[in-house]
């Protein structure tokens, strides 16, 4: 490996006496040490092996069905966010946005942005139960499970949840659109949403190729119950089914038309002025 440099030296004792007085788990502190050593890439291979074989065994049993946009991920390691989770400091951390009761869902939707609105969602509503929150949505979508799981949590607290498109609300991100406050979903002007189907790949045995193929079938179904749930416009699930066939774009207007929001804005809403106690 090298010698290092005094100055790595020094950083890599330093991390390794944080981590043993946080309490940090040995698996991880000693992929944080082994970072010191190595490069980015075989950092992450090493962190991706301790946790699959922690967490499901050193065989190969990982099998997921991959999807582009829709994404059923149904056996994951958690080293997408081990990153994430790692953590010296026991001060809380502020998030931009919650003091005015504003989310945002920028990007892809993953397990790790799915983790951080679903605190969010639920820290607002332990604030104050009654008062709305504004969820912005400019994403092209990501995977089924870790969507639903924001959806779930919007209809399950109290507070209302008013959506906004900004940009783009494609795949599970129109989905969460569609999914907000009835009478408080929104497209600014130059927005756009696009629908469709959920799509992916599997291989392995027949067997296992027919048992996910039964499972994505299954997930078709619950999504279009959910916007049909959801649509102002009075269409059968039948309809959705064949809308959601392939790719379908819309600008606002045919957002509101279709019934997937309830209003075009074209300027922030002021908020009401408290009058005298």
């Amino acid at each position: 490996m090298g010698q290092l440099s005094t100055r790595k030296a020094c950083k890599v004792r330093r991390v390794e006496e944080t981590g043993r007085t946080k309490g940090m788990p040995q698996g991880i502190l000693s992929s944080l040490l082994f970072r010191g050593y190595c490069s980015s890439s075989e950092w992450k291979s090493r962190v991706e092996w301790q946790l699959s074989d922690a967490n499901f065994g050193a065989s190969s049993y990982r099998s997921q069905l991959q999807v582009d946009r829709y994404s059923v991920k149904l056996l994951r390691p958690l080293s997408a966010i081990t990153h994430h989770c790692v953590s010296f400091s026991t001060e809380p951390v502020e998030v931009p946005g919650t003091h005015e009761r504003i989310v945002c869902l920028n990007g892809e939707v993953d397990e790790t942005v799915s983790a951080s609105i679903v605190a969010q969602l639920l820290f607002l509503e332990a604030d104050n139960p009654e008062k709305q929150i504004s969820l912005y949505i400019n994403s092209p979508g990501g995977s089924v499970t870790a969507g639903l799981a924001i959806y779930d949590t919007m209809t399950y607290i109290q507070s209302p949840v008013s959506t906004i498109c900004i940009g783009q609300a494609a795949s599970m991100g129109s989905l969460l659109l569609c999914g907000g406050e009835p009478g408080k979903r929104f497209c600014l002007p130059h927005s756009s949403v696009m629908v469709h189907q959920p799509s992916g790949g599997y291989f392995g045995q027949a067997t296992d190729i027919a048992i996910h193929a039964k499972e994505i079938l299954r997930v078709r179904k619950q999504l279009n119950e959910i916007y049909r749930r959801h649509l102002t416009k009075d269409m059968s699930l039948e309809e959705i089914e064949k809308l959601m066939e392939r790719d379908y774009f819309m600008g606002a207007k045919e957002a509101l038309d279709m019934g997937i929001v309830d209003g075009i804005m074209d300027r922030r809403m002021k908020p009401k002025e408290e009058g005298p106690s």
